[in-house]
């Protein structure tokens, strides 16, 4: 079964140098408050920009929009954000390290600048990835 994880999502800074990604839903059932379906480039704000068919890092089948992904702080399932894996090279455990712009493919473009919905300071790396079980993950403040 597809299944989905939904989370709360944070909110993400405005920040159109560095390409901040921003307005995840989740590309499956198209609800809202799942995540991954338009996570468009802040950039440009093209629809080539999307990372529709982002595939799980565990079993590399297609159409898998972060399902199983997991949460960095906590490493329990169901959460959000530990398997990110780099588009470049691929190797395991980069946590969201390495996301570069689908468009451009340059480095440095992605999910650099996102703030923590909860304190709202700048350069937090996905510290403060909300996750479904928890509020805020506020332990890297």
């Amino acid at each position: 079964t597809h299944t989905h994880t939904v989370v709360k999502l944070s909110r993400w800074t405005e920040n159109t140098e560095n390409h901040v990604m921003r307005h995840t839903v989740c590309e499956g059932c198209r609800e809202e408050n799942h995540v991954m379906r338009h996570t468009v480039c802040e950039g440009c704000r093209e629809e080539s920009h999307v990372m529709r068919h982002t595939v799980c890092e565990g079993c590399r089948q297609e159409n898998h929009v972060m399902r199983h992904t997991v949460c960095e702080g906590c490493r329990q399932e169901n959460h959000v954000m530990r398997h990110t894996v780099c588009e470049g090279c691929r190797e395991e455990n980069h946590v969201t390290r390495h996301t570069v712009c689908e468009g451009c493919r340059q480095e440095n473009h992605g999910m650099r600048h996102t703030v923590c919905e909860g304190c709202r300071e700048e350069n937090h790396v996905m510290r403060h990835t909300v996750c479904e079980n928890e509020q805020y993950l506020v332990s890297r403040c």
